[in-house]
């Protein structure tokens, strides 16, 4: 099975060729990874997107968290 989100950056200068981080999470708070799918995505028109092939061990629900390193935030 594919994975794989995308994220918007906006309000930034010269984004392009920059990279995000995403992390895909076994739970709604974001501090359990799960183990081998994290990557990064360029930066290109203003999104990045990243997408691997995963297959869960079980149903389970699951949420990404992208991150961006000039970013004081970070969004799920």
């Amino acid at each position: 099975m594919t994975v794989g989100d995308t994220a918007t950056v906006t309000g930034g200068v010269n984004l392009n060729g920059k990279s995000v981080s995403f992390t895909l999470y076994s739970d709604s708070g974001c501090s359990s990874a799960v183990s081998g799918v994290t990557g990064s995505g360029t930066i290109s028109g203003g999104t990045a997107s990243y997408s691997t092939s995963w297959t869960p061990r079980r149903p389970a629900r699951t949420n990404w968290k992208a991150s961006y390193a000039g970013d004081t935030t970070t969004k799920v």
